[in-house]
């Protein structure tokens, strides 16, 4: 079976290798792919998250999660797997989370398939009790998140309305409706922007 390339043609990352190898039928049953013949049935975010949520997933039409799988876990929150054009150092693709329960938020929940499999299986903690962000700022994984943060989410490790603050638009000003004053609403670049670090920590 050809389990030696991604959707895109890129390499396989040995955890998703080793996975394939251990657990086919597992991961066919979470809708990653057909068995016989064997077809790669990957999904773009926006349609996860109808699928899964029950919600139209407009929110999550995003350019950048055109290639996305269905992970375990989660009730008004899913966790995706996004295979995008560049992986990280380690070769190892991000795993982003939806949540819609009061409004679209995404974020870059994990580093790689290889974290959220070594979570499941005991071999390292993460971060418990926070928010979703938290991962993103274990000093372990966060330059891998950077990496993925550039790529996927214009320098962003979160965001409510992700379509919204994601797609990108010139500077521009906006009346306040209701005090009147002028707004300053900052550019949305085209390409990759690297994460701001003392800001997010600040947020």
């Amino acid at each position: 079976m050809p389990f030696d390339t991604l959707p895109n043609g890129a390499p396989l990352p040995a955890s998703l290798r080793k996975l394939i190898a251990e657990e086919p039928a597992w991961l066919a049953a979470l809708g990653w792919f057909t068995l016989d013949p064997f077809t790669w049935t990957p999904r773009t975010l926006a349609q996860i998250v109808a699928a899964e949520l029950g919600e139209p997933g407009d929110a999550f039409e995003i350019s950048t999660m055109q290639t996305c799988f269905l992970l375990p876990g989660g009730t008004e929150s899913r966790r995706v797997y996004v295979i995008t054009n560049e992986p990280d150092s380690t070769g190892e693709y991000p795993i982003v989370l939806v949540d819609i329960d009061d409004v679209p938020f995404l974020c870059v929940y994990m580093a790689g398939l290889d974290v959220f499999l070594a979570e499941r299986a005991g071999t390292i903690t993460m971060p418990k009790g926070g928010t979703y962000e938290d991962v993103s700022r274990d000093e372990r994984f966060r330059a891998r998140m950077s990496h993925h943060g550039k790529k996927l989410m214009k320098g962003r490790i979160s965001t409510d309305f992700p379509r919204d603050t994601l797609t990108p638009r010139p500077a521009r000003s906006a009346k306040n409706p209701f005090s009147g004053a002028t707004l300053k609403l900052r550019a949305i670049p085209a390409g990759e922007v690297a994460i701001d670090w003392d800001r997010t920590d600040d947020d």
